[in-house]
């Protein structure tokens, strides 16, 4: 009987896919997993064979061993794209393997495609088969139709939130919502997929369409299964040709039509990465659609603010952010567990030794003499559960990471649009800012493994930071007299710009094809240089001083460009100093990509004194 190798066939489609072409009864399956489980195997009556995805002669030989005919990549969309060209390039030097199929599973993406972040990985798995003697093909289902049957319909798939929340009655539909989109459920998929197995030849692409309905179709159906008509948001979305709608674990969020055309106008990472599943105007099996208009809103026409009619935005904001931002709702969150463990001293003492010097955003005496919040107690310990970096603490401090990024992110994409003007940066939202902050930076550790949702949560990080004066020193100066709150602000704005950078080299590394994001730049931050380790940490409990007097970062890059001029700021934190450094000597039309190479040096100094303990 010939074999197919199945990688990812544990969870998710894989294990869908496992278990049809295991009845199917064609083929013999095996599984690759990272690591043995023998419990596993016996319920899903398949070998799970471990591999190692850096060492791509080990897997040949493991396939060779094996005779795999087939294999089968359904592995997790947060799985690099080296990782599964890995495994292309050892199925392309087994001499038994002669198909492949890659872990695209939904669209098969275009070139014109690859600014979109999913679409370039996608497209080089395709780049890389092209390069072999393997047949492949792509299996195209459109969207899964678990999302919005779990947890009635049996599935492996994580929950996903994508425009219809069919539990809070709310739908958010991008583009043209009479435009058909296809729907195809997971088993579904693996049972077509276990057929292909047999077909002497394959196409480029599969297609399977399950079922075809346009949103404004999907949305009349739910509303006839529940007892609440959906309130629908599509007027409120953009249709420039994407559909430029967030998808969050959780719930939806329709981003409003000004929001979005200062976003288009900006050149920013919404225009160039909008979270999608199709372009506007494609179905799964549909070609060159053009996008529609019929229902544009006019660039003078203003959306409806997500506050209520008759209330102002500044109030509106301070009664959101006063619930949700002060309250973070993360009391079933995992990571609070963390509070109960019994190593917490050690994990706040790991911490501020290993973690804090590099990142000083917290005041280390006022942490551990007063009782903090408990959500930033947990972003605390988790971080430092993380830099203990030992074998036992490194998958649980993945898992209360993960944990908290979720919750945090969730509310994070609640916030309704912030109004100029409003409360600002005041003491009471800075424990809430400190733990967003030190979530990302958590990202800066774990690289591209979180990727490439750091990248869209900085933004909006930098949005609400943007909106609550947190980069302008006089704004925090006029909302906070205490010098230790005002400095705290200072920090969070530069280590802000410091996590930024790192994100930024992340993605040159891995994902070359892409620009770095410049929305943020060091002629925003208007606020001074944090006062002196010395000073910060002081063991005679006295507030910080004030700064290096009243001069911004911001106005190295103005009049003030002497390089003499940066011994304050690199004294603080030498990474930020040069980077800082770096800007002032661009050249004149250096492109943002070439400033980025040259900052290389400069950067993951926490990771090199992380891997040297």
């Amino acid at each position: 009987m010939p074999v197919v190798a199945i990688a990812g066939g544990t969870g998710s489609v894989g294990r869908f896919i496992v278990e049809e072409t295991i009845a199917d009864g064609n083929f013999e399956v095996i599984i690759l997993g990272r690591k043995a489980n023998l419990s596993l195997e016996r319920e899903l009556g398949a070998r799970i064979l471990p591999i190692d995805y850096s060492n791509p002669d080990s897997i040949t030989s493991l396939l060779e061993d094996n005779h795999v005919d087939v294999v089968i990549a359904a592995l997790s969309g947060h799985t690099p794209p080296e990782q599964e060209i890995g495994l292309i390039q050892a199925a392309a030097k087994s001499k038994t393997t002669k198909r492949y199929i890659p872990s695209v599973w939904g669209v098969k993406y275009r070139p014109e495609h690859s600014w979109f972040f999913n679409a370039a990985a996608k497209l080089s798995l395709f780049d890389a088969l092209e390069e072999t003697d393997l047949e492949w093909t792509a299996v195209s289902n459109g969207f899964f139709l678990d999302y919005w049957g779990a947890p009635n319909l049996k599935t492996y798939l994580d929950p996903l939130t994508i425009v219809l929340d069919i539990p809070a009655r709310k739908a958010a539909i991008p583009g043209n919502p009479n435009q058909p989109a296809v729907f195809t459920y997971t088993k579904d998929v693996a049972k077509f997929t276990a057929k292909l197995l047999t077909l002497e030849k394959w196409e480029p692409v599969s297609y399977i369409v399950g079922d075809r309905l346009t949103w404004n179709e999907f949305t009349r159906l739910a509303e006839e299964f529940g007892s609440k008509k959906c309130c629908s948001l599509e007027n409120n979305v953009t249709q420039s040709g994407y559909a430029q709608l967030l998808l969050i674990e959780g719930g939806c969020f329709g981003l409003s039509q000004s929001w979005l055309l200062h976003a288009e106008t900006s050149s920013d990472l919404l225009k160039r990465h909008e979270t999608i599943s199709h372009p506007l105007g494609q179905g799964v099996l549909q070609e060159d659609a053009e996008p529609s208009t019929e229902e544009r809103v006019p660039e003078s026409q203003e959306a409806v603010p997500a506050y209520e009619l008759g209330e102002s935005p500044v109030n509106a904001l301070d009664s959101f952010l006063g619930t949700e931002l002060q309250d973070l709702n993360l009391a079933s969150n995992p990571a609070m567990q963390l509070l109960q463990e019994s190593c917490r001293n050690e994990l706040e003492s790991s911490y501020f030794l290993h973690f804090h010097p590099h990142w000083p955003l917290l005041h280390k005496r006022t942490f551990l003499q007063s009782e903090s919040p408990p959500e930033l107690t947990a972003a605390v310990l988790t971080a430092g559960l993380w830099v203990l970096d030992t074998p036992e603490t490194r998958d649980k401090a993945r898992f209360y990471h993960d944990a908290l990024l979720k919750t945090l992110y969730e509310q994070l994409f609640k916030l309704p649009e912030l109004a100029t003007g409003s409360s600002g940066s005041r003491a009471e939202f800075l424990p809430t800012f400190q733990v967003l902050l030190i979530s990302l930076i958590i990202c800066t550790y774990r690289g591209v493994e979180t990727f490439p949702s750091p990248l869209f949560h900085s933004k909006q990080v930098w949005q609400l930071f943007q909106s609550m004066g947190v980069y302008d020193q006089k704004a925090i100066d006029d909302r906070n007299s205490s010098p230790m709150i005002r400095e705290c602000y200072q920090r969070l704005a530069l280590l802000h710009f410091k996590v930024h950078v790192h994100l930024n080299s992340i993605l040159m590394s891995h994902f070359s094809q892409f620009k770095p994001f410049d929305y943020l730049t060091p002629s925003m931050l208007k606020v001074r240089i944090p006062s002196s380790g010395l000073h910060w940490e002081g063991g005679d409990g006295s507030v910080p001083c004030q700064g290096h007097g009243s001069r911004t970062v911001a106005d190295f890059l103005g009049d003030y460009t002497e390089l003499t001029r940066l011994s304050d700021l690199i004294a603080w934190d030498f990474t930020l100093g040069m980077v800082i450094g770096c800007y002032l000597v661009r050249p004149a039309g250096e492109t943002h990509r070439q400033l980025m190479i040259r900052l290389d040096p400069f950067l993951f100094i926490h990771l090199k004194s992380f891997e040297d303990q």
